[in-house]
């Protein structure tokens, strides 16, 4: 890639998350700050109907409750979940490692388990990234199919730009809906949370994103099927090969578009070169009509001196 094409890609890049930040902070920093007001008042009322409770104390309680929330336990009386290392959440965590998901919302602590989880990502996502590699090429040969039948279409090669914007169309939008709209259904009615949060949710997985900020199958108040978490397993991972191929086919995009950047700084490039050779083979041919003429001139006195040496 020419460096002014990186260079523009690297200021759009920039731009991005510019925008980005001035987005979130613009939606955020109220609501943060309404939220630490609202726990600072409720400190200062509570302690306030609890005189025998020292601020130290409470502040205690609250560190301790924050460690265990961090470790994936509930502190509540009424918490009933199973175990954060049971065999069936140890294998929603490990699918979250190798898919660099990474929720958060429980991490190993023992020296043991840190271990184990470095040597088992360091194995795991290249592993998992040929798995989904594979999978979403296979996608792929079925999307192009698809495409080549678009392309049979009898107005396709009148238009090619809009034959291609419907293909993308009809991928992304086939996708969104059997890996986004209907699972935020299911999330929906069976975690509680609402159609926003369940749609948010399904793109914060399927992106690698993985905040920990939702996540299905862990609401202790809840008593999931069997199925419910091996088949969330499922849509993970095939959701994830999805993705895979529509951003490759997004990334193409990108790619051809920087090949035009390219291919139009190279000819700004090539202008003055060009006319440098100009220049050159210029002044090589009146060189060479130069050394014709000499020569012509030299025949033209050799032929004289013999006609004079004849005489």
């Amino acid at each position: 890639m020419h460096w002014s094409a990186t260079l523009i890609l690297s200021a759009c890049f920039l731009g991005y998350l510019f925008i980005g930040a001035a987005v979130f902070s613009a939606l955020e920093s109220d609501n943060e700050d309404g939220v630490r007001g609202n726990v600072r008042q409720f400190k200062d009322i509570w302690l306030g109907n609890h005189t025998c409770v020292s601020d130290d104390d409470l502040e205690q309680l609250i560190t301790a409750v924050i460690t265990a929330y961090s470790n994936g336990v509930s502190p509540r009386q009424n918490a009933t979940s199973p175990s954060n290392w049971d065999f069936s959440s140890s294998f929603f965590f490990s699918g979250t490692v190798v898919t660099t998901i990474g929720y958060g919302h429980i991490s190993p602590t023992t020296r043991g388990g840190q271990v184990f989880c470095i040597f088992f990502a360091f194995i795991g996502i290249p592993l998992c990234g040929i798995l989904l590699s594979d999978l979403g090429s296979r996608m792929g040969k079925q999307a192009r199919r698809l495409e080549d039948r678009i392309g049979e279409w009898k107005h396709a090669a009148k238009y090619p730009r809009i034959t291609r914007l419907a293909y993308l169309f009809l991928i992304i939008g086939v996708g969104t809906l059997f890996f986004i709209t209907f699972p935020s259904f299911i999330f929906s009615a069976v975690e509680g949370w609402t159609y926003r949060e369940s749609w948010y949710y399904s793109f914060i997985t399927l992106l690698t994103v993985g905040f920990g900020d939702y996540v299905m199958g862990i609401n202790e108040d809840i008593n999931y099927p069997t199925v419910y978490k091996w088949c969330g397993y499922a849509w993970i991972f095939i959701g994830l090969a999805y993705v895979a191929l529509v951003i490759n086919m997004v990334s193409d995009l990108f790619t051809k578009w920087g090949k035009k950047l390219d291919e139009k700084a190279k000819k700004k490039d090539e202008v003055p070169e060009e006319n440098g050779n100009t220049e050159d083979e210029e002044k090589k041919m009146k060189k060479d009509d130069a050394e014709v003429e000499l020569r012509h001139v030299d025949e033209l006195e050799n032929n004289h001196n013999m006609d004079s040496t004849n005489l």
